[in-house]
């Protein structure tokens, strides 16, 4: 009788463990074609006024040693590309 319980309760944890595993397969293919999709970008919000903004990125740019290769700036959108 010992036996076949202890049979049962191993039965379910493995059965817990394979459906956690399938989960953890599923979120890394969602998180491998995220990667994909956002290759070579990075966006973020802020609430901050926008020349203050675009100071502190070529600040980080020039403490991160990297180089701007292009700017564009209009009047509410501003697009850093660095290598």
């Amino acid at each position: 009788m010992f036996q076949r319980m202890l049979f049962y309760i191993l039965g379910f944890i493995l059965m817990l463990h394979m459906y956690g595993c399938a989960l953890l397969v599923a979120g890394a293919v969602g998180g491998v074609g995220t990667a994909v999709w956002l290759s070579d970008k990075l966006a973020q919000d802020v609430n901050a006024p926008f020349e203050r903004s675009i100071k502190a990125v070529k600040t980080a740019f020039v403490k991160l040693n990297m180089t701007i290769t292009k700017e564009t700036k209009n009047d509410d959108v501003a697009q850093l590309i660095s290598e």
